[in-house]
């Protein structure tokens, strides 16, 4: 399978209705759609650029999600805000 730029990544996931980010391995956000926008109350300008964990305060999980994209290629699940 071809490997898909952020930027097709991004474009693709704004598509998308269900709520959707890219990130690099670091674990910096580099998309994140309307569908984001409205779940998590947080526009695409205020995280773009920073980490899961920051935005979050997850830091564990968002090891273990970046981590798991490390080994398999992506990751699916749940984020929840803390409080």
């Amino acid at each position: 399978m071809a490997s898909l730029d952020a930027r097709t990544l991004c474009d693709f996931i704004d598509l998308l209705s269900e709520s959707a980010l890219v990130l690099d391995l670091e674990g910096k956000i580099h998309g994140w759609n309307a569908a984001a926008e409205t779940l998590y109350g947080v526009t695409g300008d205020t995280v773009l650029g920073r980490t899961l964990a920051d935005v979050f305060g997850a830091e564990a999980m968002a090891g273990r999600a970046l981590e798991t994209v490390a080994q398999q290629g992506h990751w699916e699940g749940d984020v929840l805000r803390p409080g």
